[in-house]
């Protein structure tokens, strides 16, 4: 049955076949693919058509979502491509993903689809990097494993390849050690662009975590100021508050695109005046990597 889908950016509509990934595979293997192809999506974060199969067959590899294996002494992870739930796992051992996004809200299929990056991609690269192998199921009905050097080509090729390569089934990573998944966070305002690159070399070699803010709707002698989040994992000890959920959200779609000049001025206005002076905070891994998972629907203001 067509159903129609938007992307997370909200900037479309397309008509397509939605599967559950059993029957998605079943299809694959006995190369029944139904004519304008089949693309795995997971949570469907990404902004742009990627997560898209106008007129197609989209498989939610939601379903596929168990962690296989996870080695608490190496931190090395097998899970299928739909689990988006690695940090609980992980986070009790001592571990942390060596990437991740700006939403905790993704699988790892589509974290190796498409290729994330995150706030210490000066340090760790993409998350593509700490990919150990995984297994393709591809439109012909074979299933391949991938590595560095087992049919490489193909393993370098879906790393980044936005599921067209074929459906990844299961994947292992490498995790990276932590002494706390809480982080020991420093906000540093800075008033114009010159002022972010004098301090940006330095940050981005004392810390695991940098990433600049920048008020882009600011003028004249205010163009350029922002603000500088630099981070590295805190010592072990009390762990800071986590607020368990988002704490509201969006209900329904507003008939008009809230998130226009108006808003984003004062939206500005406020995030700027919360940071205007420099300090250190041990904050939480949600509010540092993932502040926008605390409202829930929040894309809905984008309007229709």
């Amino acid at each position: 049955m067509t159903a129609l889908r938007q992307p997370f950016g909200r900037t479309f509509v397309a008509p397509g076949v939605p599967i559950d990934a059993g029957d998605a595979v079943r299809a694959l293997l006995e190369r029944k693919v139904a004519p304008g192809g089949m693309l795995a999506i997971g949570n469907m974060r990404s902004y742009g058509d990627t997560c898209m199969n106008s007129g197609g067959a989209t498989a939610d590899m939601r379903q596929m979502n168990r962690i296989i294996s996870f080695d608490p002494d190496t931190g090395v992870l097998t899970a299928e491509a739909g689990v988006s739930d690695i940090i609980a796992e992980a986070a009790p051992h001592g571990y942390f993903p060596a990437v991740v996004p700006g939403t905790q809200f993704v699988t790892l299929g589509g974290a190796i689809a498409n290729d994330v990056h995150g706030k210490n991609h000066h340090r760790r690269g993409t998350f593509g990097r700490h990919v150990i192998g995984f297994e393709v199921l591809r439109s012909d009905g074979t299933v391949t494993a991938c590595d560095a050097t087992r049919n490489a080509d193909l393993f370098a090729t879906t790393i980044g390849g936005m599921g067209l390569t074929g459906m990844i089934l299961r994947a292992t990573i490498q995790l990276m050690r932590v002494s706390s998944v809480d982080v020991s966070e420093t906000v540093t305002p800075f008033a114009s662009l010159d002022g972010y690159f004098d301090m940006a070399e330095a940050a981005d070699a004392e810390n695991e975590y940098a990433v600049a803010w920048v008020d882009q709707l600011a003028s004249g002698k205010n163009t350029g100021r922002g603000v500088l989040l630099t981070g590295n994992h805190a010592e072990a000890g009390d762990a800071a508050k986590i607020v368990a959920g988002a704490s509201f959200g969006v209900p329904i779609q507003p008939p008009v695109n809230l998130l226009n000049r108006p808003f984003l001025m004062a939206f500005n206005f406020a995030y700027r005046s919360a940071k205007s002076a420099k300090r250190h905070k041990r904050s939480t891994y949600n509010s540092f990597f993932f502040p926008l998972d605390g409202v829930r629907d929040w894309n809905r203001l984008y309007g229709p």
